[in-house]
């Protein structure tokens, strides 16, 4: 290569740099510029303003500055404070709605359903039936197939029933608990679960709701319905351990003994006049049944 292009090409390399230099200074100038003065910039705003965020974290933020979002207690108290207010109990009670509502429904259904059947087998004109036997064996299939709709029925809502008085055990609010709506709604709760199960054969459970149910309100003591059913489920009872060869005598006639208890309820409500010949009957043959119990006082 000749000297002069040499030189020539080092000039020209020269020349880039500076122009180089002067357009990085340039640059630099106007970012510290616009730094300086943002509402004099062309640029766009790229970072979002803070009204813009997310609500996800936003509202953990307005409890006067603290971040309350992942806290997790390790005082129990605050959690039970959590489960004790009102909205939280209201909540859990119209669940409990819910449920009870659903297993109503069930039955609801189940009656609408045996009503259509009856009334299917009425127009059927069976002609092909010679034989007294004949109509006997179908009617009895017909009520198979109708204690089974029942059963079915009865079943599935029991579940649901059940859910909703555990749902009413989760609410301690003294306020929601002695609400009119509360009771309301509990004592019905309780109504349908007991006859449900006792339609089911399953006396035991019943026996805890019934006492829980008599002590809801004052009038609730007077349900003759109540002690018609406490006094059957208490009658399972004796007769079971009696079958039992190793049942103690003296679980006999506790069972025995609140049996008779609560038929003397129920005849007194029924028979409020204690001259009455039905309640003076009725006495008489609890009063043979609780000849082995403790001695029955108070008969008039």
């Amino acid at each position: 290569m000749k000297p002069f292009s040499f030189a020539v090409s080092i000039r020209k390399g020269m020349r880039i740099l500076i122009a180089a230099s002067i357009l990085s200074v340039i640059t630099v100038s106007l970012f510290a510029q616009q730094q300086n003065n943002p509402g004099t910039g062309t640029t766009t705003q790229t970072t979002p303003p803070a009204a813009a965020k997310s609500n996800e974290f936003s509202e953990y933020e307005k409890v006067q500055g603290w971040r309350i979002r992942d806290f997790k207690p390790y005082v129990r108290a605050f959690s039970d404070l959590e489960l004790l207010s009102d909205e939280r109990s209201l909540m859990i009670l119209q669940q409990a709605k819910d449920d009870y509502n659903f297993g109503i429904g069930i039955l609801q259904n189940m009656e609408n359903d045996i009503v259509k059947f009856k009334n299917a087998s009425k127009e059927n004109k069976n002609l092909e039936e010679r034989w007294y036997w004949q109509v006997i064996d179908r009617k009895n299939r017909e009520q198979r197939v109708i204690n089974r709709k029942k059963r079915e029925a009865k079943m599935k809502s029991v579940t649901y029933f059940t859910k909703a008085i555990k749902r009413l055990d989760a609410i301690h609010n003294n306020k929601v608990r002695a609400s009119g709506d509360f009771q309301d709604f509990q004592g019905n709760l309780f109504k349908v679960y007991v006859s449900t199960q006792y339609d089911l054969a399953n006396f035991a459970p019943c026996i805890p709701i019934l006492n829980q149910y008599v002590k809801i309100r004052k009038e609730n003591e007077r349900d003759i319905w109540a002690h018609r059913y406490l006094a059957s489920c208490y009658a399972f009872q004796e007769k079971a351990l009696m079958m039992s060869h190793n049942s103690p005598e003296s679980e006999i006639l506790r069972f025995r003994k609140l049996k008779n208890d609560h038929l003397l309820e129920a005849a007194k409500i029924k028979y409020p006049d204690p001259e009455s010949p039905e309640r003076k009957q009725i006495f008489q043959v609890i009063s043979e049944d609780s000849i082995n119990t403790a001695p029955i006082n108070n008969y008039k």
